[in-house]
């Protein structure tokens, strides 16, 4: 399958996006970047992390050790329903994150808001709360699709057990709600994943590469941003983790009649990069902050999910004022000027959605 034909078919297998929006979007980028001086057109997708509280704590979570069920000022129900009717205004999908959405009781009033907007809206969970009280209200309000992340699928735990029937229960109950399972590389039952996918009739399952931030692309990333932007380096959020061998025919169970996607899906010379000591960097446009708008908890818009510069806070001003607001102009004319990419976007999942890329040397820190 083609790469195009690949992300289209993993498109519509989630149904995120409308395909024909997707298209039109896709053909309107390269005149904004070009001549757009930083404004966008219409987002896709908000992509909301709307809780840090999780019932779990995985190692390659993207929310901080302190974050992960630390105090945070989430917002209220009142504040939530507001975000929705934004994101309608602006007709942007919405994507729920965490943390583990489903600990928010409120969750099902969220989707049925955004849903009776006509919106699709879609999460990801771990699955656990899924066959609760809570996991069926949500289910009768019909969220567009689910992206379930098995912690375990090992039968012989108490958390194995508790995502099979959960997923069973999904299967059973979804009501043309798409389920997908989502999991992160390297994943020791990938072969299990993707035979409980096919078992259940499931619509797909996506594996991930892990976000692998090395000393020497972070101090590349520093230089860069402030560099191109005249600021301080925020940070790139996600934490480091040191790099490993990897093989993609270790992995890579076969399909076994379920569709089967890697995001981003890394050519030999890429999946080396990726997985490298940094030395190389894979260098790409990047249209995310043309495309996606990002909320954390506390209702901060941010620039995306590893380069969280705050743009504004929907408490203070709606999506509608933040979206094309000079200072998220100029950051994403800065991103252009940096070439369509910083160093730290090399580790993204985002890429799979890139265009020309290629791996290059790791530029030099020089400030």
């Amino acid at each position: 399958m083609s790469t195009l034909r690949s992300k289209l078919a993993h498109l519509d297998a989630v149904g995120s996006v409308p395909r024909w929006r997707a298209v039109a979007r896709a053909l309107t980028l390269p005149f904004e970047h070009r001549w757009g001086r930083g404004r966008a057109g219409r987002p896709l997708a908000l992509t909301w992390e709307i809780t840090n509280r999780c019932n779990l704590d995985c190692s390659f979570c993207f929310l901080q050790p302190d974050l992960l069920n630390g105090d945070t000022d989430e917002l209220s129900s009142e504040e939530a329903l507001a975000l929705v009717d934004s994101a309608a205004r602006l007709g942007a999908g919405l994507y729920l994150t965490g943390g583990e959405p489903l600990v928010r009781p409120d969750l099902p009033a969220i989707v049925t808001r955004a849903r009776a907007h006509g919106l699709r809206v879609g999460l990801n969970t771990n699955g656990l709360l899924l066959a609760s009280e809570r996991g069926r209200r949500l289910l009768d309000a019909r969220p567009s699709f689910l992206l379930v992340s098995p912690h375990s699928l090992d039968a012989g735990t108490p958390t194995g057990e508790s995502e099979r029937d959960a997923l069973a229960y999904v299967a059973r109950h979804r009501n043309g709600t798409r389920v997908l399972l989502n999991c992160v590389l390297p994943h020791a039952d990938a072969e299990a994943v993707v035979t409980l996918a096919r078992d259940l009739a499931l619509d797909g399952v996506t594996f991930q590469h892990p976000t692998l931030f090395s000393p020497r692309i972070r101090a590349a990333h520093a230089s860069a941003w402030t560099r191109h932007t005249g600021e301080p380096d925020p940070g790139l959020t996600a934490p480091d983790a040191p790099p490993h061998g990897f093989e993609r025919s270790a992995w890579l169970p076969s399909s076994n009649g379920i569709p089967v996607w890697v995001k981003p899906d890394l050519s030999a010379a890429e999946l080396a990069t990726w997985y490298g000591d940094g030395a190389t960097t894979i260098a790409a446009r990047c249209h995310y902050p043309w495309t996606d708008l990002r909320v954390l908890a506390d209702g901060r818009v941010v620039f995306c999910q590893f380069i969280q510069r705050t743009l504004g806070n929907v408490r203070e001003r709606p999506l509608e004022a933040i979206w094309n607001a000079p200072d998220f102009r100029r950051l994403r004319r800065a991103l252009d000027d940096a070439g369509g990419s910083f160093p730290g976007c090399a580790r993204c999942c985002k890429l799979y959605r890139a265009t020309s890329r290629r791996v290059i040397e790791t530029p030099e820190t020089v400030t």
